[in-house]
């Protein structure tokens, strides 16, 4: 039946007068990423990760041709008796599967049926920018007078959007031993994770890491907790450095934020909270110069671009308590209506307009800078213990778990912090231990836990699967960003 390539390509003496364009018809349908017309050829640029569908659909047990011109589509190229072919063919074309005349030899052309159901379906991986060109299908087609039908043309693009400002992550810890703080960095939304090729070995714990122009600044201790440590990265987490000068004097540092300027890092040791400022992307380093007394711990530190608010408490009240500073770190106020939380704060963000710190369990918010706080309304039951926290610009996603079971949960909030509700499919699903930080780019939330592993939602927060390549050598996981 090589007559059926001829009416596709060749047979313009069939032609009768046609439609300018052709159409997918019931008994005809074939579709590229579920996209369909009108207008008629499709055009599809394909951007999901996902792979793309290719589908015909039509009568049951119909035999089908797929065409492929290289040089996209055309409006009319070649009108025929079962249709118009809307391909390009200035640059030929190639036959993919083909289960009317077998003609490609291959598997593919016994599988080129819609089969009972109708139904023919293909998920077709692309893991690359790539212009598929013009697709077309001819069908077997017994209610016609040819006994064939065309669909309509599919001009096919991927279009993988590239790395960006906000599609790095870099995720921090330390390994099972001897001991060394290791970074990992992910490019493709914290899915898959590469171990950094020059790792910041110095640190024995990694426990936070900030983001600002492509430049990432991990902060740390050593073996004893004794001496603070600083790494920066200025290859998007690909390679570390030691900083020219650490924190003068500082022991332990949890955390680390910037206001795009300023990196400020907070910490304990001696018995009291420790802040340092360091405006020349966290390479050299100054204490604040004050402190409240309250805090003798600090676990958290974020910026809205105009105020840095630090949260932790104190270790012998185990009361949490906040400051917030307004002049990049140097100095540190206490607020005017402080947290009233029964545990220290272990973690908070902000969204530009509201701080969120979290406890265990515990939840508090701030409108004013990080002056005045309040406790979340309503708190889910299941969790005892919350550890990070962060924010897309709209919603609020705040992580831990149950210590006694060492299982993650996730709670999200879209109402500005004031009421959470649990993740629909919770992070422990999926393999989850205790987990200690979140991050979020665009509606991605990446979260990482106590055994050194990566969680990802696309969806807000409310649904979780586990990295499918997760950190590398990495035995527990306390800090992650994007940038």
């Amino acid at each position: 039946m090589r007559r059926a390539i001829a009416l596709l390509f060749v047979s313009v003496s069939l032609a009768v007068p046609l439609a300018a364009q052709q159409q997918n018809t019931v008994a005809a349908t074939s579709t590229w990423g579920g996209i369909n017309g009108p207008p008629w050829p499709i055009i599809v640029n394909w951007s999901s990760p996902a792979p793309i569908t290719f589908q015909v659909a039509g009568m049951p047990n119909q035999g089908y041709m797929l065409v492929n011109a290289p040089a996209g589509i055309s409006v009319g190229s070649v009108p025929t008796s079962v249709g118009s072919v809307d391909l390009d063919l200035g640059l030929g074309y190639q036959v993919i599967m083909d289960g009317i005349n077998f003609s490609t030899g291959t598997f593919l052309d016994a599988l080129a049926t819609t089969g009972a159901g109708g139904l023919s379906s293909w998920p077709v991986p692309i893991s690359q920018n790539i212009y598929l060109g013009g697709m077309q299908v001819l069908v077997c087609n017994p209610t016609a007078p040819s006994l064939f039908s065309l669909t309509a043309a599919s001009d096919v693009n991927r279009v993988i959007a590239p790395v960006t400002s906000g599609t790095t992550f870099v995720a921090v810890g330390h390994d099972a031993g001897p001991f060394n703080g290791l970074a990992s960095f992910s490019t493709d939304g914290g899915v898959t994770w590469n171990a950094a090729t020059t790792q910041p070995l110095g640190a024995v714990l990694l426990n936070g890491v900030a983001a600002s122009g492509g430049n990432f600044v991990a902060v740390g201790s050593d073996y004893w907790g004794t001496a603070g440590e600083v790494y920066i990265s200025m290859d998007a987490g690909v390679t570390w450095n030691a900083a020219t000068t650490h924190p003068p004097g500082s022991s332990d540092l949890s955390s680390v934020a910037t206001d795009g300027t300023t990196f400020v890092a907070v910490g304990y040791g001696n018995n009291a909270g420790q802040a340092f400022f360091s405006t020349n992307n966290g390479d050299i380093w100054a204490a604040g110069t004050t402190l409240p007394q309250q805090l003798n711990e600090l676990r958290g530190v974020a910026s809205d671009g105009t105020n840095f608010v630090a949260v932790g408490g104190n270790l012998s009240t185990n009361v949490g308590h906040a400051a917030f500073s307004t002049d990049g770190g140097d100095s540190w106020i206490v607020p005017t209506i402080p947290p009233q939380s029964g545990t220290v704060l272990r973690g908070v963000t902000t969204d530009g307009t509201n701080f969120i710190a979290v406890s265990s369990p515990g939840v508090f918010i701030s409108t004013d800078g990080g002056d005045t706080w309040a406790p979340a309304m309503n708190l889910p039951q299941q969790l005892n213990q919350l550890r990070g926290v962060a924010t897309d610009g709209t919603n609020f996603v705040a992580v831990g778990g149950n210590l006694s079971t060492n299982v993650g949960h996730a709670f999200l909030s879209t109402d500005g912090g004031n009421t959470w509700t649990g993740a629909m499919t919770q992070p422990y699903v999926v393999g989850a231990t205790f987990l200690h930080s979140v991050t979020a780019s665009g509606t991605n939330f990446v979260a990482v836990d106590q055994a050194g592993q990566a969680f990802v939602s696309t969806d807000a927060g409310a649904n979780w699967s586990a990295a499918t390549t997760q950190p590398p050598g990495v035995s527990a996981l306390y800090g992650v960003v994007a940038n």
